[in-house]
This record gives structure tokens, C-alpha cells and sequence, in this order.
């Protein structure tokens, strides 16, 4: 038993470190996004931005405020660590507290890109940091 729990601590400080050096979406930016199969409010194309608080070396709290037909809107988000990919980091992206969730989402070349995959509602999203 001690051997599973040395284990486990092990493997939780290897990820909290890892996610330490994450590539994590640049907060209070604004990102240019282009969905496809959508049929939710946002703006295809729109603008999107997320104000991110850190909760854990593992997740991020924040809120997302994007581009609508009406304006704007704004939805509470959560991102979880969940690894690293090519030029980049993978994160579980969830809509909260029970919104769309997207468990394969890449965070790629220093935050300029994320691509969000594998969708609870079926729909994928391409953002790009917009200067």
C-alpha cells in the first residue's frame, strides 16, 4: 500500500510541475475564432477572450467573453491540465457548471493558437491571438 500511495505522490508532483511550464491561453487577450458544426450564440467568426485565474498548478478558473449577434456574453470556464502535446499543452476546456465540455483542447505555439477538439456538443473551434 505504501508503495501505490509513493507512487501516486510521485506521479501528482510530475504533473503539477510539468503543468508549471504548460503553454496556458494568453489571459485578457483577445483571439479571432472560427467554428464549425456550431449553433450556439457566439459570433462565427468572433472574438473571444478568457481572464483566468490560477486555482492549482493543474487548473484555471476564469471567464470567457465573446462576441455575440446581440454584443457580448461572458461564461464562467474551466481549464485542466491534462498534458503536453507538439508546440504545446493539453487541456479539458469546460463551460460551467454544466456547459459544453471539450476534452482534447491544444494550447499550441505560446498561446497564439487554441484548438478546441472532441466537444460534448460536437462542434469544434480554431482561436488565434488577434493583435
Amino acid at each position: 500500500m505504501k508503495k501505490v500511495a509513493l507512487i501516486a505522490l510521485l506521479l501528482a508532483a510530475t504533473l503539477a510541475t510539468a503543468a508549471q511550464a504548460a503553454t496556458w491561453p494568453v489571459s485578457n487577450q483577445t483571439y479571432k475564432c472560427y467554428y464549425d458544426n456550431y449553433t450556439g450564440l457566439a459570433s462565427d467568426p468572433g472574438y473571444s477572450s478568457w481572464a483566468l485565474v490560477t486555482v492549482s498548478p493543474t487548473l484555471k478558473r476564469g471567464n470567457e467573453t465573446f462576441t455575440t449577434s446581440y454584443g457580448t456574453d461572458a461564461f464562467k470556464t474551466s481549464w485542466a491540465y491534462k498534458g503536453e502535446v507538439s508546440y504545446g499543452s493539453n487541456f479539458e476546456f469546460t463551460f460551467n457548471p454544466s456547459g459544453p465540455q471539450c476534452t482534447q483542447t491544444h494550447v499550441l505555439y505560446n498561446g497564439a493558437v487554441i484548438q478546441f477538439r472532441s466537444c460534448s456538443d460536437g462542434h469544434t473551434r480554431d482561436c488565434y491571438l488577434y493583435w
